[in-house]
Parts: structure tokens; C-alpha cells; sequence
């Protein structure tokens, strides 16, 4: 019983060190004496506490022993400093997918780690009531089945959920299980979110985990290695504001100066920007399109705005949308009259009703007269007959004839499956840009064309540009594939590199007039097209003088810009318009 007794004595004295002493704090040996006897029921004499204090010192706790007129013994080093467990607790405190329970017992517990003295410092400290938490403490092990599902390379399903207006939780897709291959976990917003893929409709996408229910671990191995290999975590929460989906773009923000700092923060230290007269500066942003992104710019004021140049060559293009009929549909007339005006702008003529029944009996009524619209465009939101049920009643009375485009301020991932079943071709988030009407709405004309693209294509075939060699640089291996086989029937011999740097290299290292074109894609891993124009156009002789085009998705009119400020001779939107290719190979060759 004594050996027992002298073991518990060590512990019950380390418990006493950690929990009441510090450097403002300390106990002597006849005051450790007092304590062991009077609340652990332990007799003791200062000579052994002088022996425990040696060992404890031994096995590792930081003993510190003040002498001279008020001695004693306290805990010097820890494991965590007042100031850290301070920032520990206020982000417990603020962390809104936190609930207030689970605070105030992690709290608790992050007490534990200091003194008492401190501990009741750090209770004061402590302001839950009125910050907004979450009432979801599912979040906790839905972290924990996440990071455990990540580890053994399994897929999770689990049900969605949504607030309604009634301020009450509704299972998204009628309740079905969300079955996805999670691949990480990232903090956006104060909200944490899962980051997974959906093989279903073979994308990534991301969820917020407190909106996550009856989460489980599936036996089938995760899928989605592909994507997630080159993935960059980082660039992907940079890019997406508020974890909201958008269209992938480059877009140019012209800022006054001292918002410099704004969008360093928001896009990190490598942002490209460059002064733009004495007060502005220009900055070129990778960004996902959203009514998010519009937000964050319209609450910074009007010291940032989207820098957009017209081209004269863009307002011709528009005479191929000219005077083509296009019907507006929204429940809010204001909404109607400045889409209208925007089509105007265009050239488009346009005509615009209030509601989805009137827009499916004004369509019919158009198509019985042979004169059907060139393309309906709705509004998500509408009573009575919303944007989907009216792209599905306008499909099953008239056909595929119309170009249906939905119009809206919400986030329509949750709804494009839906949606494009209903008859839905291309969706358009709010607040509506000329250019962006414009590059979708053009989308749709080929049709529209006495010529079609497979007459294109036969003219193409019929160019002679044997003895040509044409570098294809493009890192999308099925665009490289139909890119060869389009160029290979003018006869032109083609090579191809798949990214920046491959082709520079090929440049640098060809021999004088082996190339005569070069059609360079602009995202690409490891050296973009931009970077590798720039190497090329910097290289001595002919070679740093080779035509390069520009062949990319990105087809607004600053990208055809910027592509022209590289060093490119033109630029190609995707997918290809044959008859532009054909000019400019007739152009270049």
C-alpha cells in the first residue's frame, strides 16, 4: 500500500503543478504537504516533496524553483501559452459550424491546458450568446467519416440538405443519397467544405459539410484519381468565391491603388497586375463567374470595376445575331425591359412577356406561322410556371427548333441535370453583361447559316498545304486528336506538344522554316500559352517570328486582346468556327 500511495503521490502532486501554479503563482513545499494531506489524504514530509519534485523534473515537466523570501515551485514552459489558447478559444467561439453546446465544450476542455488562475481568465474572455452558430453537431463526425473515407480510398453517400423559407431543413433531390468520392476537406467563408467528385456526372464539386446528413462510408473504392492528380486546392478555393460554382475565366479588374492590398489577399502574391495611369492599376484574376464574384465587386465600391475594351472587330460580329427574333421571359417587368435593352444593343429584336404559360402559348403561335423564335430566354424563378416547366412544355409542343436559355441570380448546378432534361441549352447568371449575352447567344447561330460547318469542312479539305508543317500545342488529349485530323486534311504536316514548355522547347531546338504556323491552347499545366508565346517571340531569328494563334475557350473580347498584347497573331474560340480556321490558314500559309 505504501509503494501504491508514493505512485499516487507523484501524479496527484504534477496535477497540483499544472492546474494551480505559474510564474505568478507558485507553492513551496510545506503548502504541497497541506494539499496532499488535506484533499488527497496523503501524509508527506518536505524532504519527499523535494525527491518528487526531482522527479518529475526527470520525466519531462518544466520545474522551476524560486528561493530567497517567498520560495516555491511552479510550472515554467507549457504546452500552450496564455496568448495561444486565447486565439484557440475565439476560434471556437466564432466558428459559426460550431453549435454553441459543442463551444462551450471544447472550451472547457482547451481550460484544461493552463492553470486555474488562467483557466478563469480565459472562462471571462469567453462571448458565445448572439454570434450565429450552426445547430448541426453532425458536423463533427461528418469531418471524422470524411477524413477516415480519404484515408482508406472509399467513397461516402449522404443525404443533402437545404433551409427553406419556413426556416426548415428539406432534402435536396427528393431525399436520394448524394453518392461522391471525397478528396479533401477546405475552410472558405467560416464554413468547412468536402471537395469530391461526382462520377456521376464526372465533375468535381463541393459541399458544405453542416448541410450534410446520415453520412456513410461506402465499400466501393473512391473514384476520380484522374482529376485530382495535377488539382491545386489552393488555386480552386482562390478562384471560387463563396464556393459557389461559376464558368472558369480570366477576367481584367482595373482598381485604384489603394486596393492594392484587396486583391492581394483575395488572389495571393503572384496576382499579374500592372499600373494603369497615376491612380489605377490593372489586375488579370483567375475567378469562377458568379453572382458571388459580382457581389464581391459591387461591395467594394467603386474603386474596382471589370475592365472590358470592345474591339471594332467585336460589334462586327455581332451581324451575325442581327435582327434575329428572341422572346424574354420574367416575372418582373423591369427585369424584361433591360434584357430587351441589351438585345438591342446587339441588334437583336426582341419581345418579352410576364409569365411561362404566356411564353409557351406566344412560341406556339410563332411556330404555327413558320416563324419561330431564334431563341427564348426565361427566368429560373417564376410563380405558377417556373423556368424549367416552361422549357419542358415549349419542347413537347414545338420541338427542338428554339434555343431555350435560362436567365438567373441563383446558383443552377442544383438544377442544370433537371434542367438540360427539360430542353434547357445554356444558362446565364445575373447581372446580365452585353458580352457574355452575346458570346452564348453566338453559340447557337451555326444553324442559322446558309453554310453549315460540314460545308466548311469540305472546303477545308480542298486546301492544298502539302509541304506545310503546322505545331498543335494543346493538353487536352481528344482536342489534340480532332485537331490533327481537321488539319491534316489541307494536307499540312502536323506536329503537336502537350503544354508551353514542350513546345518552346521544339521551337528552339527546330532548324530555320521547319514550322510555318504554330495554334497555341492558353490553360495549360507546367507553362501556359501566354508564358509560351512570350519564350518563343524572345528567341533569335525566324523562330522568335513565327505566327502563333491563339486556340482557346476564353472568347471574350479582352482575351482576344490580351492574346494580341502576348505576342499572338490572332486568336480562335472553341469549339473551332471551320470557316474562321480556313481564313487563317489562308491567311498564314
Amino acid at each position: 500500500m505504501a509503494s501504491f500511495d508514493q505512485k499516487l503521490r507523484t501524479l496527484y502532486l504534477m496535477e497540483i503543478l499544472l492546474e494551480r501554479t505559474d510564474d505568478d503563482h507558485m507553492l513551496n513545499a510545506s503548502e504541497l504537504c497541506t494539499i496532499l494531506d488535506q484533499e488527497y489524504g496523503i501524509s508527506t514530509d518536505r524532504r519527499t516533496i523535494y525527491t518528487e519534485m526531482e522527479i518529475l523534473d526527470k520525466f519531462g515537466l518544466d520545474i522551476q524553483q524560486k528561493k530567497g523570501k517567498c520560495p516555491g515551485y511552479y510550472i515554467g514552459a507549457r504546452d500552450f501559452e496564455l496568448p495561444e489558447l486565447k486565439l484557440l478559444v475565439d476560434a471556437v467561439q466564432s466558428s459559426k459550424f460550431i453549435t454553441e453546446k459543442k463551444s462551450k465544450e471544447l472550451i472547457q476542455k482547451l481550460e484544461k491546458l493552463c492553470c486555474k488562475t488562467d483557466a478563469e481568465m480565459l472562462s471571462r474572455y469567453v462571448f458565445i450568446v448572439n454570434r450565429p452558430k450552426t445547430e448541426n453537431e453532425t458536423v463533427y463526425y461528418n469531418v471524422d467519416y470524411i477524413h477516415t473515407a480519404i484515408y482508406e480510398n472509399k467513397q461516402i453517400k449522404f443525404h443533402y440538405a437545404e433551409w427553406t423559407v419556413k426556416k426548415e431543413l428539406k432534402f435536396k433531390k427528393n431525399g436520394a443519397f448524394y453518392v461522391v468520392s471525397p478528396w479533401a476537406l477546405t475552410w472558405d467563408d467560416e464554413n468547412y467544405y468536402l471537395v469530391a467528385y461526382d462520377a456521376a456526372a464526372g465533375i468535381i464539386k463541393h459541399y458544405r459539410v453542416d448541410k450534410m446528413r446520415d453520412t456513410e462510408i461506402m465499400e466501393a473504392d473512391r473514384k476520380g484519381e484522374a482529376s485530382f492528380k495535377n488539382f491545386d486546392l489552393a488555386a480552386f478555393a482562390k478562384k471560387t468565391f463563396g464556393m459557389y460554382d461559376g464558368v472558369d475565366a480570366e477576367v481584367t479588374l482595373e482598381c485604384r491603388n489603394e486596393l492594392a492590398g484587396v486583391v492581394i489577399d483575395r488572389f495571393g502574391h503572384d496576382v499579374w497586375m500592372c499600373p494603369h495611369g497615376e491612380d489605377h492599376f490593372r489586375a488579370r484574376v483567375p475567378v469562377a463567374v458568379s453572382s458571388q464574384f459580382f457581389g464581391w465587386i459591387t461591395g467594394i465600391g467603386s474603386g474596382m470595376r471589370i475592365y472590358l475594351e470592345l474591339q471594332e472587330k467585336e460589334k462586327e460580329q455581332d451581324e451575325n445575331l442581327m435582327n434575329l427574333p428572341v422572346l424574354v421571359v420574367d416575372d418582373d417587368k423591369t427585369c424584361c425591359e433591360s434584357t430587351i435593352a441589351t438585345l438591342k444593343e446587339i441588334g437583336i429584336t426582341g419581345e418579352w412577356v410576364l409569365s411561362g404559360r404566356e411564353a409557351v402559348e406566344r412560341c406556339y403561335a410563332r411556330h404555327e406561322l413558320k416563324n419561330d423564335y431564334f431563341a427564348v430566354i426565361l427566368d429560373w424563378k417564376m410563380p405558377e410556371m417556373d423556368g424549367i416547366e416552361t422549357a419542358r412544355q415549349i419542347r413537347k409542343r414545338i420541338g427542338k427548333e428554339i434555343t431555350i436559355i435560362v436567365l438567373t441570380s441563383y446558383e443552377f448546378s442544383e438544377i442544370e441535370e433537371e434542367a438540360k432534361a427539360a430542353g434547357v441549352d445554356a444558362f446565364i447568371a445575373k447581372p446580365l453583361f452585353r458580352s457574355r449575352l452575346t458570346a452564348t447567344l453566338r453559340q447557337f447561330t451555326s444553324g442559322r447559316k446558309e453554310n453549315t460547318a460540314r460545308n466548311y469542312l469540305e472546303k477545308l479539305s480542298e486546301a492544298d498545304y502539302t509541304g506545310k508543317r503546322i505545331l498543335l500545342v494543346e493538353d487536352n488529349e481528344l482536342n489534340r486528336e480532332i485537331g490533327v485530323e481537321i488539319l491534316q486534311m489541307t494536307g499540312a504536316e502536323v506536329e503537336t506538344a502537350e503544354n508551353g514548355k514542350i513546345a518552346v522547347e521544339k521551337v528552339e531546338a527546330s532548324p530555320k522554316g521547319l514550322y510555318d504556323l504554330i495554334f497555341m491552347d492558353i490553360q495549360m499545366p507546367v507553362m501556359n500559352g501566354y508564358e509560351a508565346t512570350a519564350a518563343i517571340r524572345s528567341l533569335p531569328g525566324e523562330r522568335g517570328k513565327l505566327p502563333i494563334i491563339a486556340m482557346t475557350a476564353n472568347a471574350f473580347a479582352e482575351d482576344v486582346q490580351l492574346a494580341k498584347n502576348t505576342g499572338m497573331n490572332g486568336h480562335l474560340a472553341k469549339p473551332l468556327d471551320m470557316n474562321k480556321l480556313n481564313d487563317v490558314l489562308e491567311n498564314w500559309l
